[in-house]
């Protein structure tokens, strides 16, 4: 796409370009992952070749978000709804948040179609459920963009998101938590109360964990995308060991739940890859907490609907390692300041580290150490 000069109500001249080409990003972050589960899905499971079909439209989906992203960036800045960029200069023009509003409203206008296309019976129900969950939590994170919304609400809102999905799936999955199987428990069933309460914390850990890593350019979207592309290969994987073992209701079962995953999570990539060329450095625009909150709730929601939640704890480890770092300041022994993310030096043109208790701050630390030796 050709650069955009285009100019806001206060007259001040804008520059709209993405940092990365959208062929590249597209073929590097959809088109693989697409010809992959093409290749598995198709011959084993009888509604792969359909599935597959679907998805194809995935790709205009993705130059949809790409090609909305310069008129929305216009749009938030008439408004003023812009953010600092951390990695740039202290007189560097202002950043439009949050970038992903017509992205993410894309990607749920694009899950309806796909129900109706993609989906049957009971498996409809399960689909449209999480379409919910994901929208309510969509909403809050557009809410918090706006107006900043405090830990209890953040904590609360996915827990309530969470319950039509966990009645749905009643009779049908059990709520798992990693490791039950050491002390001879399969599922959440077996510590009564307190499996499900370990569920529900797994579920908002996964939620509010993507912007844990905040303040470079480019990450939130990186990692988010990493996850996806790991638990699309998680999925095709599954598919293909269940058909080859077994052809029972049970193997059936898992199988249509599986595809329901790369159902969801396809199309994530699709406005991810889109984005992303936009928020790479030098960021014309941040995700915010919308896009944060959505990818939260779709890896919250397949970890249920897959029971792969162990799975999704290890992609989730730099975020666990993060959270133990941040203890010190999140719990008020030492000062926290609302930004702790790394600062750039205009000085150097580098990002250093800071004083503050994060993982990024400590890998910069130990950078700078083993240039110094």
């Amino acid at each position: 796409m050709k650069e955009l000069h285009l100019k806001n109500a206060g007259c001040q001249h804008i520059r709209i370009q993405p940092s990365l080409r959208f062929e590249e990003v597209t073929g590097a972050l959809l088109l693989t992952p697409y010809v992959l589960a093409a290749v598995i899905l198709y011959p084993h499971s009888d509604r792969g070749a359909l599935t597959i079909a679907s998805l194809a439209t995935c790709f205009p989906l993705a130059l949809a978000t790409y090609v909305s992203i310069p008129r929305l960036v216009v749009a938030l800045r008439k408004k003023d709804l812009c953010n600092i960029n951390l990695n740039a200069e202290v007189d560097a023009q202002r950043v439009a948040e949050p970038g992903s509003l017509w992205a993410c409203a894309l990607y749920l206008l694009y899950l309806i179609g796909l129900s109706v296309v993609c989906t049957r019976g009971s498996q409809t129900t399960l689909f449209n459920t999480i379409i919910v969950n994901m929208a309510v939590m969509t909403l809050m994170g557009l809410m918090d963009d706006m107006v900043p919304l405090g830990y209890p609400a953040k904590i609360l809102a996915p827990v309530l998101a969470a319950i039509p999905l966990y009645v749905t799936l009643h009779g049908t999955a059990r709520p798992s938590v990693p490791l039950l199987s050491l002390i001879g428990l399969r599922d959440a069933y077996g510590l009564g109360y307190l499996g499900h309460f370990l569920a529900v914390l797994l579920t908002v850990f996964f939620v509010n964990s993507i912007n844990i890593h905040a303040g470079i350019n480019g990450l939130e979207l990186g990692e988010s995308a990493v996850i996806a592309v790991s638990l699309l290969a998680h999925n095709c994987i599954e598919i293909a060991k269940t058909a080859a073992i077994s052809d029972s209701s049970t193997a059936t079962e898992l199988i249509e739940k599986h595809l329901l995953s790369v159902q969801l999570t396809l199309p994530f990539l699709s406005i991810s890859a889109g984005l992303l060329c936009y928020n790479w450095y030098p960021a014309t625009t941040f995700v915010g907490n919308m896009y944060t909150s959505l990818s939260g709730a779709l890896f919250a929601a397949t970890s249920i609907l897959c029971d792969s939640s162990l799975m999704m704890l290890m992609l989730f480890v730099p975020q666990m390692v993060n959270f133990v770092v941040s203890i010190p300041q999140l719990i008020g022994i030492i000062h926290c300041p609302r930004f702790r993310a790394p600062r750039f030096n205009p000085k150097t043109g580098l990002l250093e580290h800071t004083k503050n208790y994060t993982l990024l701050n400590a890998a910069l630390w130990e950078v700078k150490l083993y240039a110094v030796q």
